[in-house]
């Protein structure tokens, strides 16, 4: 009886004591949250504009398959924010003739850091 309670006393302080470990995987730290591109805002040309925010590079999504429009949007997000940025203007959605695809639709748009300050500032 007297060994049981000798290792599980033990057990219990090394277990209780990695309670608190965090592990760095070497991401930044609400990557998880932000990787779907949730946290990117959509703005217009003009909102852009008045925000000041920093073009960073144009942002690309195609599918051969018969996705949504909105689904390329979400996925002009996630590029977004895979280049560092968390404002997104949608330039254009278009139809085009692709050889093999039933459908082909691509978007385009417009990566940009916005400051912080006016990050969550809408006109």
């Amino acid at each position: 009886m007297m060994k049981k309670h000798f290792l599980i006393i033990p057990a219990i302080l090394i277990l209780s004591a990695c309670a608190n470990v965090k592990y760095d995987t070497g991401s930044k730290p609400d990557m998880n949250a932000r990787s779907s591109g949730h946290q990117v805002q959509e703005y217009s040309n003009l909102e852009i504009a008045r925000l000041h925010a920093e073009f960073l590079r144009p942002v690309y999504a195609s599918s051969c398959t018969s996705q949504s429009v909105d689904t390329l949007i979400r996925a002009l997000k996630k590029n977004t924010y895979a280049v560092g940025g968390n404002g997104l203007v949608v330039e254009d959605c278009y139809n085009k003739v692709v050889p093999g695809c039933d459908k082909f639709i691509e978007c385009q748009g417009s990566a940009y850091d916005v400051p912080k300050s006016n990050a969550t500032s809408r006109f």
